[in-house]
């Protein structure tokens, strides 16, 4: 079985919280080959319940220019986001994040030190596919 994980990327440039130093991340959800389908449907319904137009992206954290972020606030924004992680659990899927920060010294001497975060997203997802017994097709955001 051909399993598929999704990935993508985030920074944060200028963190809130104080004595946070600046955060590189890579992550993404892992589900099982049988369960792709349905839950693609699972979320392309819950965002036409939530007035997403159609083929309209959504994002954790949507930027200036994304629908999402003018037209789905508060309460709204919330609700979506628990349904599309209630569909995701009830399709089994399972997310892996690495977070590292980027001044820190490399673990392994990679430089830029977010290669280690790749490298240790890549070792965990292997780890799950192999324990489940099956393959897996990683996709990542540039």
């Amino acid at each position: 079985m051909l399993d598929v994980f999704a990935a993508d990327d985030s920074e944060q440039r200028r963190p809130m919280r104080a004595g946070v130093r600046r955060l590189s991340a890579l992550g993404g959800v892992y589900v099982p080959s049988e369960e792709v389908g349905a839950l693609e449907a699972k979320l392309n319904r819950t965002c036409a319940e939530h007035g997403f137009p159609e083929g309209e992206e959504f994002k954790w954290s949507p930027s200036k220019i994304d629908w999402m972020r003018a037209s789905l606030l508060g309460e709204e924004r919330t609700q979506f986001q628990l349904d599309a992680v209630e569909a995701a659990a009830d399709h089994g899927a399972t997310v892996i994040t690495v977070v590292v920060d980027v001044r820190a010294r490399s673990a392994t001497g990679a430089k830029p030190p977010v290669h280690d975060a790749a490298n240790m997203l890549i070792e965990r997802v292997n780890g799950l596919a192999g324990k489940r017994g099956r393959s897996c097709l990683m996709i990542m955001d540039r």
